[in-house]
């Protein structure tokens, strides 16, 4: 089916339709290459986007986060 990506400019929105590896990430708990479009998105204590490939996936990963 179709996913919808967002971009912040024309520049990226061309990255996204011409470059399938822009469109992808790794899922920092499990390591599987996840779709940005279905991905659960969080962002670490550094400010850095992460992609989950399922919410378990993300809450494993918060878990061991905390102190």
């Amino acid at each position: 089916g179709e996913h919808t990506y967002y971009g912040c400019c024309e520049m990226c929105k061309a990255r996204l339709t011409n470059d399938a590896a822009v469109r992808a990430a790794r899922d920092p708990l499990t390591g599987a290459t996840v779709d940005k479009a279905v991905a659960v998105i969080a962002r670490s204590a550094t400010g850095k986007v992460l992609y989950f490939e399922s919410e378990a996936s993300f809450r494993k990963f918060a878990a061991r986060a905390s102190p």
